[in-house]
């Protein structure tokens, strides 16, 4: 969203237009089965690691065990075959995807960019569902020159049941155009000295929790 009549700075809206809603929050809720899978691969993860430790391995949760962050120590990496940074990434999250995310064929992890700093790279991933980009949710895994994973950062949509179950469909209520003019109705309800025009809308999900709100998980334009 842009606005009309700054001479000195451009200044930019994001605006989402909600289509699609769950009537209950699931949160980032899972069975205690489920649970126990994942707390038994982590273990198998953490056995994995090559070298010789000198600390503990960096691990951050959430309270249902999805991982956050998990950080080999000093001279250590996790045993995936070496290759290009890319290659060794891509294999990482195929083996552990479940570690961080619920069990789902429609989620999928779409190379966003590789940056390579001081020996080390860092791949960078965004969420996608059913084709659609999970707004905000991106997960980043670092590997040493050595072409070993070392780390890896994930704030993602971790629970896709309200998707995966037909609660908030993918089918938007409103067509692009609509969408565009209620952004522009509600900007202009808030700033009523200025003038909008509205950027090309895309259609995406909207998970509260991947930017540290609450609520259900929505489907938006």
């Amino acid at each position: 969203m842009r606005i009309k009549g700054f001479s000195l700075t451009a200044v930019s809206f994001i605006v989402f237009i909600v289509i699609g809603f769950s009537s209950k929050t699931f949160g980032q809720s899972s069975s205690d089965v489920t649970v126990q899978a994942r707390t038994s691969a982590l273990k198998d993860l953490i056995t994995s690691v090559e070298g010789q430790p000198k600390e503990p391995i960096r691990i951050f949760k959430t309270k249902d065990g999805y991982l956050r962050f998990i950080g080999a120590a000093p001279s250590t990496y996790f045993a995936i075959a070496p290759g290009t940074s890319e290659k060794v990434a891509n294999e990482f999250i195929g083996k552990w995807r479940n570690l961080f995310v619920n069990e789902s064929s429609a989620v999928e992890f779409q190379k966003i960019r590789v940056k390579t700093q001081n020996g080390r790279s860092y791949v960078r991933y965004r969420q996608m569902y059913s084709g659609l980009e999970v707004f905000g949710a991106e997960m980043i895994v670092q590997v040493n020159a050595g072409s070993r994973v070392v780390a890896v950062i994930s704030d993602i949509m971790r629970d896709t049941t309200a998707l995966d179950t037909g609660i908030v469909s993918l089918e938007p209520a409103i067509d692009t155009l609509t969408a565009q003019e209620k952004a522009v109705e509600f900007l202009a309800g808030q700033y009523g000295q200025l003038r909008f025009t509205a950027s090309a809308p895309v259609l995406m999900i909207f998970e509260p929790l991947v930017v540290g709100d609450t609520g259900p998980t929505q489907l938006v334009w």
